[in-house]
C-alpha cells in the first residue's frame, strides 16, 4: 500500500510531499521472482530477466539495469577484484526493484576463461558515505562507498563490506562450499579490512559513532554553534570525527575478535588519505609523481638518469602499478582534448616515452592487473558497465562479463562527441544525443543535462535525467561536461587570478560561456529549434540558476537542488557554510550585497523572468527552494515542487528514481507541446 501523498494545488503550481513508495507503472508478477506476498526473490531477479519490466517502459529498463560496483566513484576506485590465480573475478552486482523500492545485491564470481558467472552470495543493503566538512562530521550524502570484494591470498575466500539496518559489517564467502559468515562489531561500523598473508585472519578498521546528544544538552538545550547544519537536521552533528580502532579476527578461532589499537584519527582509513605522491619500483627503475595526479611523471634509472613524461603525453594519472611480468610500469590515465579519453600506457625502463596499449573515449574504471592482461570495468555511451580484459602486448580488448547483455540502446538513439573552447580558452566537450528515428527536416527542442558526460549516458550527475529516454521521446539532448575550475586552469596557464574572481562570478561565467558555445555548436548543426530547457543537480543546478537569472536562453528549467537563495544559505546552513564563504571572500551579508546575489538567485529579480520550473528535491534539502517557490507563486508563474522523503543529496530509492525519471519526461513533453500553464501577460502580485 503506497504512502498517502499530501497535495496542495494552486493555478500553475503544485507541491507534493511523501512519495517514498510510489511507482509510476506496476508490472506483472512472476512466481520465480516474487512470491505470493509480493516479496522479491533476489537471486532470481539478479540472475535472469523473468518478471522484469523491460517491456513496460524505457525508464523502467534504465532504472532496473544491473550495476557492477558503485556509481559516482573516481575511475581509480576498485569495482571488482581478480583472484590470486588470475582465473576468477569477484564483483558485487546491484539491481533496483521499483515495486519493492529496494535493491537486490549479489556477489558474482566470473570465470575469466569461459565467461560463466554464478552468484555465491545474495543480500545486504547499499552502504552510503558519511562526509566530514570542516567542523561537521557524519553528514549523510546518499553516495555509495567503494566496496569491491577482496580475495584471500590463497584464493579460497572472498570478503566484502556488508550493510544491514544502517550498519556495516563484514561478509566472508567461500565459493567452493557456498558457506558464508558475517562479522559485526558492537562498537561501530567496519569501514576497511585486509587479509593476513596466510588467509587465516582479517584485520579491519572500525569507526565508532560519536555521541553528540549528551544528556545534559538534551535537558538544557543545544547551544547553536558550528555543529549545526540546519538544512538537513534540527539537532547538531558531531563536532569531532569518529575515532578509529583496529581489530583482528582469526577466522577459525573459538575466540572472538581482538582489539589491536584504539583512538586513531580518521586518516587511518585509506579513502581519507591522499592517494599521491606516487612511488613505484621495478628492479631497474623507479617511477614517481611527487606533485599530485596532474603533475609530470619521473622515471629514474639505476644509473641516476631521469626521464620526465609531460602531462601532454602521460595525461592525468588515475592509477599505476609496476608489472614485474613484463618489466614495465602500467599507467591508467586520461588524455586528449579536455582529457575526455581514457588510456592505458606501458612505460618500460630505458625508453623515452610510454607506449599506448589502449586508448578510447569509453570510460575505464577500477583497472587491475590480471597476468598478461588488464581487467577493467568499461562503459560506452550507450552500453552500461561491463568487465573487459585488455592484452598488455597487443592491446586487444575482449569482453569478460556483461550483466546486461541485451541492454543495447543503439536502436533508439545516436551519440556524437563534440569539442569546442569557451571564452577563457578552456577545452570543453559534450555529447549530443538524438533520437535514432529519422525525423526528416524537423528540428527538435534542446534539453541540457549536466555536469559530467563520461561513460554510459544513463541519468547525468545524480542520475535523475534519463538521457536516452529523453532523446527517444523526441528531444535533442546535450550532455554537457563542466570545464574544470577556472582558477586551477589559470594557475596552470601561468595567468594571474583577477581581483574580481569571486565578485565577478568569473568561474560561473566561464562555465556559462562553455555551455552557451556548446549550444551554439549544436544549433549550427541544424538539428535544434529555438527552444531550450536546462536541468541540473548540485553544481549543475547552480549553472542552471545562473543561466536562468542572467540570460534568456532557456524557456524552462528542471532542478534537483534549488536554489541559490543567499538569505537561506547565509542563515540556514550554519556557521560552517558561512566560514567557508568568508574564506572565499564571497560578499556577505546578502542584504548589503543584493546586486551581487541577484545574478544567481531567481527570487531576487523584481520581477523575475517567467520560466516554468519543475523542482524535485530531497527532504534534506528542499528548504533551499522555498524562497523561489513562494516568489513564483506570488507572481502566478508556473511551478511544480516535489519533495522526496528520506533522501539525501543523491537520491537512492528505486521508486523515487522511476518517479523522477517519468515526471521529468512528462514535464518536457508538456513544455514541447505547449501544455504547461501559461505565464501571465503582466506579472503582478
Amino acid at each position: 500500500m503506497p504512502m498517502p501523498s499530501y497535495i496542495c494545488r494552486w493555478t500553475g503550481w503544485t507541491v507534493l510531499f511523501g512519495l517514498s513508495l510510489l511507482t509510476s507503472t506496476a508490472w506483472a508478477k512472476s512466481q520465480s521472482v516474487e512470491n505470493d506476498r509480493g516479496q522479491i526473490n533476489c537471486r532470481a531477479y539478479l540472475a535472469n530477466d523473468e518478471g522484469d519490466p523491460t517491456g513496460t517502459s524505457l525508464t523502467e529498463r534504465l532504472v532496473s539495469l544491473r550495476l557492477i560496483g558503485t556509481e559516482g566513484l573516481s575511475p581509480a576506485a576498485a569495482q571488482f577484484s581478480v583472484s590470486p590465480s588470475g582465473k576468477l573475478i569477484a564483483a558485487l552486482i546491484r539491481r533496483a526493484n521499483t515495486r519493492t523500492n529496494r535493491y537486490c545485491q549479489g556477489l558474482a564470481v566470473i570465470d575469466v576463461t569461459s565467461g560463466k558467472s554464478r552468484f555465491v552470495d545474495v543480500g545486504g543493503d547499499l552502504i552510503t558515505a558519511r562526509l566530514d566538512r570542516g567542523k561537521l562530521h557524519d553528514l549523510p550524502s546518499g553516495s555509495g562507498i567503494e566496496n569491491a570484494p577482496v580475495w584471500s591470498p590463497d584464493g579460497k575466500a572472498i570478503a566484502y563490506l556488508w550493510g544491514s539496518q544502517g550498519k556495516s559489517g563484514l561478509r566472508i564467502v567461500y565459493p567452493d562450499s557456498s558457506a558464508v559468515r558475517t562479522i559485526k562489531n558492537s562498537t561501530g561500523d567496519i569501514d576497511e579490512f585486509s587479509w593476513s598473508g596466510d588467509s587465516k585472519e582479517l584485520r579491519y578498521l572500525v569507526s565508532t559513532p560519536v555521541d553528540n546528544h549528551g544528556d545534559e544538552e538534551l535537558r538544557a538545550g543545544f547551544k547553536y554553534d558550528g555543529r549545526f547544519w540546519p538544512l538537513s537536521s534540527s539537532t547538531p552533528y558531531p563536532a569531532t570525527a569518529r575515532p578509529i580502532s583496529i581489530w583482528e579476527h582469526r577466522i577459525n578461532s573459538p575466540h572472538g575478535p581482538r582489539l589491536i589499537e584504539n583512538g586513531l584519527p580518521a586518516t587511518a582509513i585509506s579513502r581519507n588519505r591522499p592517494r599521491f605522491p606516487l612511488a613505484l619500483s621495478l628492479r631497474s627503475a623507479q617511477l614517481t609523481q611527487a606533485g599530485g595526479a596532474s603533475s609530470p611523471l619521473s622515471l629514474k634509472m639505476a644509473d641516476g638518469s631521469v626521464t620526465v613524461c609531460p602531462t601532454e603525453t602521460c595525461g592525468q594519472i588515475l592509477k599505476a602499478w609496476a608489472d614485474e611480468r613484463t618489466g614495465q610500469f602500467i599507467l591508467v590515465t586520461m588524455l586528449g582534448f579536455a582529457r575526455s579519453e581514457y588510456a592505458i600506457l606501458g612505460w618500460a625502463p630505458g625508453t623515452d616515452r610510454p607506449r599506448t596499449i589502449h586508448r578510447s573515449s569509453d570510460q575505464l574504471l577500477g583497472c587491475a592487473p590480471m597476468g598478461d592482461r588488464i581487467a577493467c570495468a568499461r562503459e560506452a555511451s550507450l552500453r552500461p558497465r561491463h568487465i573487459v580484459s585488455i592484452e598488455i602486448e597487443s592491446g586487444k580488448v575482449s569482453d569478460l562479463y556483461d550483466p546486461n547483455p541485451d541492454s543495447g540502446f543503439d536502436n533508439l538513439v545516436k551519440v556524437e562527441r563534440l569539442h569546442w573552447k569557451n571564452a577563457e580558452g578552456q577545452d570543453c566537450f559534450g555529447d549530443l544525443v538524438l533520437p535514432r528515428q529519422d525525423a526528416g527536416s524537423q528540428k527538435l527542442p534542446l534539453v541540457v543535462v549536466q555536469y559530467v558526460t563520461r561513460g554510459f549516458l544513463k541519468g547525468a550527475t545524480g542520475d535523475e535525467y534519463p538521457i536516452i529516454a529523453i532523446a527517444a521521446a523526441g528531444f535533442a539532448v546535450l550532455s554537457f561536461n563542466r570545464p574544470r575550475d577556472l582558477a586551477e586552469y589559470m594557475r596552470e596557464q601561468g595567468r594571474e587570478i583577477p581581483k574580481d574572481y569571486v565578485s565577478g562570478w568569473r568561474d560561473r561565467e566561464s562555465v556559462q560561456s562553455a555551455l552557451f558555445r556548446g549550444m551554439d555548436l549544436v544549433a549550427s548543426m541544424g538539428v535544434t529549434d529555438e527552444r531550450a530547457a536546462i536541468t541540473g543537480l548540485s553544481d549543475g543546478a547552480s549553472t542552471a540558476t545562473y543561466a536562468l537569472s542572467t540570460s534568456t536562453r532557456f524557456s524552462t528549467g528542471i532542478l534537483s537542488t534549488c536554489c541559490e537563495d543567499p538569505f537561506y544559505t547565509e542563515a540556514g546552513l550554519g556557521s560552517q557554510y558561512r566560514d567557508e564563504r568568508d574564506r572565499e571572500q564571497v560578499p556577505l551579508p546578502a542584504i548589503a550585497n543584493i546586486p551581487y546575489w541577484r545574478r544567481n538567485a531567481l527570487a531576487l529579480a523584481t520581477p523575475p523572468r517567467c520560466v516554468p520550473l519543475l523542482i524535485q528535491a530531497a527532504d534534506s534539502e528542499f528548504r533551499l527552494a522555498l524562497s523561489t517557490y513562494e516568489t513564483w507563486r506570488q507572481y502566478r508563474y508556473p511551478i511544480e515542487f516535489y519533495v522526496f522523503a528520506n533522501e539525501e543529496h543523491i537520491k537512492t530509492q528505486p521508486a523515487h528514481r522511476l518517479a523522477i525519471y517519468d515526471r521529468n519526461i512528462d514535464w518536457l513533453r508538456r513544455w514541447r507541446d505547449g501544455a504547461l500553464p501559461a505565464c501571465p501577460t503582466q506579472p503582478s502580485r
